[in-house]
């Protein structure tokens, strides 16, 4: 067993991670695929795992659990395998043309991984390599599917954004009737109407 723990080859202590950046260091997403081109945003001053996101070309908000995946999925990307560090036929990776180009922006510095599908006998394959280097990393398909969604897939479908604890008046219309609910301290009441009591879990 102590003989095993050195009989490896360079490959095993390389670091496969594909991404140097933290989560909360990103301040910017844009993701290349085929048929469009997906940008979102950080908010303006917004830090830490609570920050809102915009679809930056729309100027609509983006739905902050469906960028936390594509954000996590882009940060944890590991090579399971280095294929060649001086490949010489990109196109066999489907590199040439790659399914999807992400890029990150962290500040003024952007870092950019493509990600392809091979062809031939590399064709269940998936492949990545980063801007900066010539590696060729193989990549699990389950960790480019999220990578995949379409721009549709990150807008935010709520209606209301605030926070219900801090609403402090309701106005109820229909048709000509009308009513108002406003809360003071933790009690709700007819508004002008302090002797008619509500009921809470309504």
């Amino acid at each position: 067993s102590v003989r095993t723990n050195f009989e490896k080859d360079s490959t095993q202590y390389r670091n496969k991670n594909l991404v140097a950046y933290k989560r909360e260091e990103v301040g910017e997403i844009e993701i290349q695929l085929a048929k469009e081109n997906i940008i979102l945003k950080k908010n303006e001053g917004e830090k830490g795992s609570d920050a809102k996101w915009l679809l930056a070309r729309e100027n609509i908000p983006a739905y902050t659990n469906e960028v936390t995946k594509t954000l996590a999925g882009l940060v944890e990307l590991k090579a399971q395998n280095i294929i060649s560090d001086s490949p010489t036929n990109l196109s066999e990776y489907g590199l040439t043309a790659p399914l999807l180009k992400a890029t990150l922006q962290k500040g003024d510095k952007r870092f950019q991984v493509g990600i392809g599908k091979g062809i031939g006998t590399q064709r269940d394959k998936y492949f990545a390599r980063r801007e900066d280097r010539l590696t060729v990393y193989e990549v699990t398909k389950t960790s480019v599917e999220p990578l995949e969604r379409v721009g549709s897939a990150y807008r935010d479908l709520k209606l209301a954004t605030f926070n219900r604890f801090n609403a402090k008046l309701i106005k109820f219309e229909k048709g000509e009737a009308s009513f108002d609910l406003s809360k003071t301290d933790l009690t709700w009441q007819f508004s002008g109407d302090a002797a008619t009591k509500t009921d809470p879990a309504q």
